[in-house]
């Protein structure tokens, strides 16, 4: 079990890090609205091909009153998304790729920053383990 969850989290990190380079690419022959609406769409049509593949369990959870719905959770997060990766789009115009990415990834110090400026109580291992991603994707970029 310990193997599949590390080849996982190995495909995400490749993942992850090929998709700037891909966008650099992307954004040879268009501009980074035309990439980030074209990326957006592709995102649309696959969140409807699992809601529709979903509306069975959806049917079942209404009937015994666990549904909720979050489209309107779904739809700000996806606003912010969208503003947030259109900036990143437009900093790849004029930086590099892994100035970008470095850039992109302070969210894992952030997260634990605002986790405390919010009430939450972290522990010492979560900020060494903060602390040693920044390092790490330091090195990476």
């Amino acid at each position: 079990m310990k193997l599949r969850g590390s080849l996982c989290l190995l495909l995400a990190a490749f993942i992850w890090g090929i998709t700037f380079v891909a966008q650099l690419v992307g954004m040879d022959n268009i501009g980074p609205f035309t990439y980030g609406f074209a990326r957006y769409v592709v995102g649309v049509m696959a969140i409807f091909v699992i809601w529709y593949g979903f509306r069975g369990k959806r049917r079942d959870a209404k009937e015994h009153g666990e549904y909720y719905s979050g489209w309107k959770a779904g739809m700000g997060a996806g606003v912010i998304m969208f503003v947030a990766s259109a900036f990143q789009q437009c900093a790849l115009q004029y930086t590099t790729a892994g100035k970008t990415a470095f850039i992109t990834c302070l969210y894992i110090i952030f997260v634990p920053i605002i986790s405390v400026a919010i009430g939450k109580i972290l522990k010492l291992e979560n900020w060494i383990g903060a602390l040693a991603a920044l390092v790490g994707l330091y090195c990476l970029s």
